[in-house]
């Protein structure tokens, strides 16, 4: 099972991949729709249901969430789900691809929020867009946000079966930014810890002042940062900060620097030296390495990943490290 959740707008003629663009909806970048997607595999090719929009008296999306919560426990539905957050310049048919392959990789159902990536246009141009995007997406996170919240304070399972269940937080590389400027501009008192895990992986945000926004984090019970120092996407995006940041190399993003991780609430996890990591930056989907594979598999299961040899920590780093 997917579902996306999106600010992008809607071609309701479609019901494919082509049902949610590229640009922010019409109606304003904070305004989400929300579908259920399925891929055929033979076809290769996806199938959307949009949702319909709420009315003020039905919410689609309440039931749609009491749907999925009597699924998984009548096991239609996975009891294990990562709410995906991709990065920059990824496409809708691209976010979807992508969800599909964690769904099958790590056996999990999926929760794709698809923010406006990618704007199209000369790199030099597109990746500011694309951040300006982001900043815009902040407020239509905050309205996803507040209805899990909602709906999760009345779920229709009691106490126990909920526990059997989790959902746990996949922020990818530009994603960072939407979560960042949703925690500085928004108050996050009384929130309730409905993430088990959030995972800021190989995250393209300035490494210096990330403890301000990630310590003001309420929703989730662990918090991960995966850093590979090595990672080439983060390099150029690095290169491409240097002058903002006034900085002096191109590691200057949370996610390729282990230089001061001073976060209270992260759990900073280092890959740069595990096999075949090299430059990756999609550590999750494109490293052949079964200690990497499996520490996703366990926080995307809601369980802690740090603490499966071989990770040491490394006092002076602040810092588990794969060796």
């Amino acid at each position: 099972m997917i579902i996306v959740i999106s600010n992008r707008n809607v071609n309701q003629e479609y019901n494919n991949e082509y049902l949610f663009g590229e640009l922010p909806n019409d109606q304003g970048g904070d305004k989400i729709r929300i579908a259920k997607a399925d891929y055929k595999v033979d076809s290769k090719q996806w199938a959307l249901e949009l949702i319909p929009e709420d009315n003020g008296t039905n919410l689609p999306s309440k039931e749609l969430f009491e749907e999925i919560a009597t699924g998984i426990s009548s096991g239609t539905y996975k009891r294990n789900w990562v709410f995906y957050i991709p990065g920059y310049n990824q496409s809708s048919r691209s976010a979807l691809d992508a969800s599909w392959q964690i769904s099958q990789k790590y056996d999990v159902d999926v929760v794709l929020f698809s923010w406006p990536s990618n704007p199209g246009g000369f790199i030099t141009e597109e990746y500011p867009d694309a951040m300006e995007a982001a900043e815009v997406s902040a407020k239509a996170l905050k309205r996803t946000f507040e209805k899990l919240d909602k709906y999760s304070r009345n779920c229709p399972l009691d106490s126990t079966e909920q526990r059997r269940i989790s959902l746990n937080l996949l922020v990818h590389s530009l994603g960072n930014f939407v979560v960042e400027n949703y925690v500085k501009l928004h108050l996050l008192s009384g929130i309730t810890e409905f993430f088990n895990n959030i995972i800021f992986h190989e995250a393209d945000v300035d490494n210096k002042g990330h403890k301000e926004w990630i310590d003001k984090i309420e929703f989730g019970k662990r918090i991960y940062v995966t850093i590979n120092k090595n990672d080439y996407v983060l390099t150029g995006s690095g290169a491409f900060h240097l002058d903002r940041l006034n900085a002096r190399n191109v590691n200057n993003r949370l996610g390729n620097t282990t230089k001061e991780l001073v976060a209270e609430k992260a759990i900073y996890v280092e890959f740069t030296n595990g096999i075949f990591v090299a430059h990756a930056h999609n550590l999750f989907l494109s490293v052949d390495n079964p200690i990497v594979v499996n520490f996703f598999k366990q926080v995307f299961q809601g369980r802690p990943g740090e603490n499966n040899p071989p990770f040491e920590f490394d006092d002076s780093l602040n810092a588990y490290v794969l060796d």
